[in-house]
């Protein structure tokens, strides 16, 4: 596992980053028929693909890692690496009862490195209060996850000035955010290089940068 948060640098790392693919899902979640999970128990999103990679989300109902007697959930996302280690930055968010991406609810990591030859579990989790939950993300006894992935290449090779960076300042949780507040008569909308695209849900060809998927839980 290899972890930098914004503003630490790796001081013997001399590679540069650059962004490959990227796509987000979402997750809508019964909160209610899964409230009464018991502490480390979870259940998971379909797999959905970014870049060939399989990912999944883990809804914790009652915390992950450490307990505070319930009054939290947790997410975390997964993913399967086949051949190799495979650096990511991705964020978290929740879907408001009008069913927009809420800025408040964002959470980046990032840069994070999944294992290979596993189903690697230790993405960092993501907490938030039942409460909250409950006041503000509610709707209809359920709530919408929002995951954006975003695949990292490592490269020791020059590479345009516009994809260099230490670490990526990924602003995809605000990307996201402003194409959830685009209401289109399609299923979803993505940018691309700053012209908007518009697509029903579904997986995109391969090939396609950027692709975005839903389903629900239980």
């Amino acid at each position: 596992m290899a972890l930098l948060n914004d503003g630490d640098l790796d001081e013997d790392a001399s590679y540069m980053s650059m962004e490959v693919a990227c796509g987000t899902f979402q997750f809508k979640v019964d909160y209610l028929k899964t409230k009464s999970m018991a502490f480390n128990e979870y259940i998971t999103s379909p797999i959905f693909k970014v870049n060939g990679h399989d990912c999944k989300i883990l809804y914790f109902p009652s915390g992950y890692f450490f307990s505070n007697g319930g009054k939290s959930v947790g997410m975390a996302l997964a993913m399967h690496c086949k051949s190799e280690d495979v650096t990511t930055s991705f964020s978290f968010g929740l879907l408001d009862k009008y069913g927009r991406l809420s800025s408040k609810t964002c959470v980046r990591i990032n840069m994070w490195t999944f294992s290979k030859n596993c189903w690697d579990e230790n993405g960092i989790p993501w907490y938030m209060e039942r409460s909250e939950l409950e006041a503000n993300f509610l709707r209809d006894g359920c709530f919408t996850l929002v995951c954006s992935v975003t695949i990292l290449s490592e490269s020791y090779k020059e590479v345009p000035k516009r994809f260099v960076s230490g670490i990526m300042p990924s602003n995809i949780d605000d990307h996201f955010v402003d194409l959830f507040e685009r209401k289109e008569t399609t299923d979803v909308s993505f940018e691309v290089d700053g012209e908007i695209f518009t697509a029903h849900r579904s997986y995109l060809l391969p090939g396609h940068r950027c692709s975005m998927h839903s389903s629900s839980g239980l």
